[in-house]
């Protein structure tokens, strides 16, 4: 079943945004592996920066296999974009994260609204390599992205299945088997 981390609402401001790393709070539900990071761009402007998202704990450093690939957004882009991950990152049950998006060297508009104290951590950076780790959060704002993900097995599911695999198949011979064996 597919579950979400982060906010997959389009947010009402257009926040234009460059050479500055933007990463968002989110907690997520359950665990599971990444399969993409969607972000909201809102592309007037005739420019095509590059962009990219990477996802990072909740200390903020960077996790090993949480980039995702780099795209090139042109002007017109309003909609969702979708980044693939190189190699899909897994997450844990109930775990702050860090879903950070990238836009350089020119600039980029993303959706933003209100949202919980320090949950946008705005690094300014230019565009290049991730780095190991990002700021602290510092603004009360809500970004327009999220991840999908697929759930991973609980624990119970797999002794359901474990047990399933492991009972003998018995068949029992109907009535007339055993009558026609009695009988001779």
């Amino acid at each position: 079943m597919a579950e979400t981390l982060g906010n997959e609402n389009k947010e009402a401001i257009a926040w234009g945004t460059g050479q500055q790393i933007n990463a968002c709070k989110f907690t997520s539900g359950s665990a599971g592996t990444l399969e993409k990071m969607s972000v909201y761009v809102e592309q007037a402007a005739a420019n095509t920066p590059n962009m990219k998202c990477c996802l990072y704990d909740a200390a903020r450093n960077r996790l090993a296999n949480g980039e995702t690939e780099e795209l090139a957004v042109g002007a017109g882009q309003d909609s969702w974009v979708d980044f693939d991950f190189l190699v899909p990152p897994t997450v844990l049950a109930i775990t702050v994260y860090w879903l950070a998006w990238w836009a350089g060297p020119t600039p980029a508009n993303i959706q933003r609204g209100a949202g919980a104290a320090n949950q946008v951590s705005p690094t300014g950076l230019a565009y290049n390599g991730w780095p190991a780790a990002i700021n602290a959060g510092s603004t009360a704002w809500v970004l327009s992205y999220y991840c999908t993900y697929t759930e991973a097995p609980s624990a119970k599911t797999l002794v359901q299945a474990a047990l399933i695999s492991a009972v003998p198949l018995i068949i029992l011979p109907t009535l007339h088997e055993i009558l026609k064996f009695t009988r001779g």
